[in-house]
């Protein structure tokens, strides 16, 4: 096992999924634990969203080790944080214009400000690293 997670930060929303079956491809790949995040304000409401996600995964690649975390904040703050000691970080997006994303706080392009390592961001189908 490599010491370092590919950390995933997750929502519960169709964008994060997709970003999180990713993840769960590039932990496997790379001999790495899964680090599945959920950045929240009440850590109790990220409890049906992480066991999803694990379920998920292990139904997926049931030898893949996945830790679950759900972390005050906000996720940029989160996620930020996270990557610094992440093989890899994994985000969905929506795929939003610039000026859409603005207005309504897009995480994937203020992460890969902050992010201090890779961070690979997936748009829908496709992938784009960064």
């Amino acid at each position: 096992m490599n010491g370092r997670p590919v950390v995933v930060g997750v929502d519960g929303s169709l964008f994060s999924t997709r970003a999180l079956d990713r993840a769960a491809v590039e932990a496997a790949r790379r001999g790495s634990t899964l680090r599945v995040v959920y950045a929240v304000h009440d850590r109790d409401e990220a409890g049906p969203v992480l066991a999803s996600c694990a379920a998920r995964v292990h139904a997926r690649h049931p030898s893949l080790p996945v830790v679950t975390a759900a972390v005050q904040g906000g996720p940029v703050r989160v996620l930020a944080r996270e990557s610094a000691h992440a093989a890899l970080t994994v985000v969905g997006t929506r795929g939003l214009g610039r000026l859409t994303g603005r207005l309504l706080g897009a995480v994937s392009p203020r992460l890969a400000r902050r992010a201090r390592g890779p961070l690979l961001v997936v748009c829908g189908r496709r992938v784009r690293q960064v």
